[in-house]
């Protein structure tokens, strides 16, 4: 590991941007090298063993760009490939699962704790098992939002669209009698305020992505590696398998200052064979029709 070389950060899309975000505020002095693999997204609705290797090959496209260490900035992704990536990498890979659970359950008083995230991050039972491992009384309740993070890709942040989408994917939750809320998935930050809305003031809401970030500092510090880069200089490097154009837009917007140059690299081979019926929900060129989709 050198000190001037970047911290590699993977998502899907631009949901890892809000790690970023916390990032730039606790390590200003960190250049980055973001992936988002836009063209074989969404990572959830895969077969784990599609999923995990889609998960390694990134990384490993990451590892080339000179990456000293990577965070993978997404749940699905993390709940797919982290465990087989610590066996496979030989610098340190941080996931976005972990950290945050000692802070939810700090929060709970009734023990009954809401897990938002995409289909694969839910299933996967990742977090109940930490949980369990924190707080064997807490009990998690999980709803899978698979509109969500398309919406996001989208810069739908406030939308009449999205707002039904968290409205109908909390009220199950709510029923259920949560008293506190875990972020399971890195594009729902960019939501709080309209989930803040749906939820009311007096449940908490444990973003994971501050405390990835102190997680990651102190790896940083333990290996003696942290950067030098004067801030300004050396700008961060953005990759994304597709849609270039359109992640440097939203992404500006979600990051509030402008991200100028967005690369556009092709990693691995497309996914084929498999039936995504949101994944038509990622692409801008076709009509969301988020309310057919959220009767079905």
């Amino acid at each position: 590991m050198k000190r001037d070389n970047p911290i590699g950060v993977f998502d899907t899309g631009v949901g890892g941007l809000s790690v970023v975000r916390e990032m730039a505020t606790a390590l200003p002095r960190e250049r980055l090298v973001y992936f988002a693999d836009r063209a074989r997204q969404p990572y959830g609705a895969l077969p784990h063993d599609i999923a995990e290797g889609l998960v390694l090959e990134s990384l490993q496209f990451l590892l080339d760009q000179g990456a000293k260490a990577i965070v993978i900035a997404c749940n699905t992704a993390s709940a797919a490939g982290y465990e087989a990536s610590l066996k496979r990498f030989p610098i340190p890979v941080l996931s976005v699962i972990g950290p945050g659970i000692p802070a939810a359950c700090a929060a709970t008083r009734n023990k009954r704790v809401g897990l938002i995230g995409t289909k694969g991050t839910v299933e996967s039972g990742l977090h109940a098992r930490m949980f369990a491992d924190c707080d064997p009384a807490v009990r998690v309740f999980g709803q899978a939002c698979p509109l969500l993070p398309p919406l996001v890709e989208l810069g739908k942040v406030e939308a009449d669209d999205t707002r039904l989408a968290v409205e109908t994917y909390l009220h199950p939750l709510l029923e259920q009698g949560i008293d506190t809320l875990m972020l399971g998935c890195t594009h729902f930050p960019f939501l709080h305020k309209l989930i803040r809305q749906a939820l009311g003031s007096d449940i908490p809401i444990i973003d994971p992505n501050g405390y990835l970030v102190q997680e990651l500092q102190a790896v940083l510090t333990r290996h003696n590696c942290l950067g030098e880069r004067q801030v300004g200089q050396e700008e961060h490097r953005f990759i994304v398998s597709r849609y270039p154009d359109i992640f440097r837009d939203v992404g500006s917007m979600l990051l509030g200052k402008p991200i100028r140059h967005v690369e556009e690299i092709m990693v691995g081979k497309p996914v084929e064979g498999y039936e995504i019926p949101e994944k038509d929900m990622y692409d801008p060129k076709k009509e969301n029709a988020v309310r057919r989709f959220l009767e079905t």
